[in-house]
C-alpha cells in the first residue's frame, strides 16, 4: 500500500541493518511519485551503509577518481577521456547544486541536467557520460541505482556523411594533381582508412610486393598534449589493407617525390617515417586539421554536398564493396569496425546499384511458383 504524507509526498521504507553492530534501522525516502521516493529511499539506505565502509565524496570528486581510474586502466584512451572531462566540466556540473553528495544523486538531477541542454547531440553524448559514471558508482556500491535507468536516453538523428560520387572524385583529384595531397586523397579511396590512420600510416608498413599495408597505430590529437601518434581506435582497427594495383602506383609514386623532396631539403630517407608529411616540416607527420580543412575547401570549390567530407571516403568504400556483394564481415574487417551490423547500418547507404540483379534472380526462382 502507498503511504502518502499531507504534503502530498509518497512515502517509502526500509529497514536495512548495521553490519558490525547488528543494530537495525528504518530509512525513510520521499517523493512526488512512487518512483522518486523508492530512489530517495534507496540512495539514504545505500548513503548509510556506504558510511559505514567508505568516506562520503560528492559528485564532483566520484568523477575525476572516475576519470582518472578509467585512464591509469587503459578503459579509455587520452582523447576520450579528454571528451568526457569536457562534458562533465561544461554540461553536468554546472546543472547540479553544489557540493551534492554521490549517494544523494536522483532521476530529477539527470532531468534537470538534460533539460539545460540544447542540442539534441550533445544532449545524447551527455546522458552517455552520465549514465557510464553511474552506472560504475553503482557497480562499486556506492550508489543504490543508477538514476539514468529511469530516464530515457535523448534521441538523435546523426547527419551520416554521403558517399563521394564518381563526377565529385574526378573534379576533387583534378584541383589536386601534383600536390602531396592528391597521393593521400587516393590512398584515403583506395584503403577507406580513417583520417588519423592515414596521418600516422609509415613507410614500413607498406610493403609493394604484397600490395598492402599494415594499420597498426594513428594520428590523435588532445588540448594538452596536440597532435601525436597512439593507438589505433580499437583493437579491431589494427589490420592489414590489401591494395589495388592503383593503390600501389599511386603510393609508389609518392614515395619517389617524397625522395626528391627530402634530398632537396638536406633530409634523410628513414623507413620508420611517416608516409604523408607536414609541409612545412617533413620530418613530421600530416596534420590532421590541414587533410579537414583542405576537403572542406575543395569541397566548395567543385560543388559538392555539404554532407560530403573526408570520412566519406569511408563511407564509399563500404558502399562499393557492398553493391559487389562483398561480405558484411569482409567490410566491417577492412573498415575496421567492432561489427558487422554497424557497418552495414552506418557506412553501407543505398544506391541504384544495390538492386542490380535483384529481377533476374527472382524471375528465375519464381519460375516453378508461375508454371501452370
Amino acid at each position: 500500500m502507498v503511504k502518502v504524507r499531507k504534503d502530498g509526498r509518497i512515502q517509502k521504507k526500509v529497514r536495512v541493518v548495521n553490519p558490525i553492530t547488528g543494530e537495525k534501522k528504518v530509512i525513510y525516502g520521499y517523493g512526488y511519485t512512487e518512483i522518486d521516493a523508492i530512489t530517495d529511499r534507496d540512495n539514504k539506505a545505500n548513503d548509510y551503509m556506504n558510511n559505514l565502509i567508505y568516506t562520503p565524496v560528492t559528485f564532483k570528486e566520484w568523477t575525476e577518481d572516475w576519470l582518472h581510474t578509467k585512464l591509469a586502466n587503459g578503459e579509455i584512451a587520452e582523447t576520450t577521456e579528454e571528451s568526457y572531462r569536457s562534458n562533465i566540466c561544461n554540461h553536468i556540473l554546472p546543472n547540479l547544486p553544489s557540493g551534492l553528495k554521490l549517494s544523494e544523486f536522483a532521476v530529477y538531477h539527470v532531468k534537470n541536467i538534460l533539460n539545460n541542454v540544447k542540442t539534441s547531440r550533445t544532449k545524447q553524448y551527455t546522458y552517455t557520460v552520465l549514465n557510464n559514471v553511474l552506472q560504475d558508482a553503482v557497480f562499486e556500491m556506492r550508489l543504490g541505482n543508477n538514476p539514468c535507468a529511469l530516464v530515457r536516453k535523448p534521441r538523435h538523428e546523426s547527419v551520416s556523411a554521403e558517399v563521394i560520387e564518381p563526377k565529385n572524385f574526378k573534379e576533387l583529384m583534378e584541383e589536386l594533381r601534383g600536390s602531396q595531397m592528391y597521393y593521400l586523397m587516393n590512398f584515403a579511396f583506395d584503403t577507406g582508412a580513417r583520417r588519423g590512420e592515414i596521418c600516422g600510416a609509415k613507410w614500413n608498413e607498406f610493403s609493394k610486393t604484397k600490395a598492402q599495408i599494415a594499420i597498426d597505430g594513428q594520428i590523435k590529437k588532445t588540448r594538452d598534449k596536440g597532435e601525436y601518434y597512439g593507438k589505433t581506435k580499437s583493437k579491431y582497427g589494427v589490420r592489414i589493407l590489401p591494395l589495388t594495383q592503383d593503390g600501389v602506383n599511386n603510393i609508389e609514386t609518392w614515395r619517389k617525390l617524397l625522395h626528391k623532396k627530402l634530398f632537396e631539403a638536406g633530409l634523410p630517407w628513414d623507413d620508420n617515417g611517416y608516409v604523408f608529411r607536414s609541409e612545412k616540416n617533413l620530418t613530421d607527420h600530416m596534420p590532421l586539421t590541414t587533410v579537414t580543412n583542405t576537403f572542406a575547401r575543395l569541397r566548395k570549390t567543385t560543388g559538392m554536398d555539404k554532407k560530403v567530407r573526408f570520412h566519406s571516403f569511408r563511407h564509399t568504400q563500404g558502399t562499393l564493396l557492398a553493391e559487389d556483394d562483398i561480405s558484411p564481415k569482409k567490410i566491417q574487417a577492412r573498415l575496421g569496425h567492432s561489427s558487422a551490423a554497424f557497418t552495414m547500418e552506418t557506412y553501407v547507404h543505398n544506391s541504384a546499384a544495390m538492386q542490380d540483379g535483384i529481377v533476374e534472380s527472382l524471375a528465375k526462382k519464381q519460375k516453378p511458383y508461375r508454371k501452370k
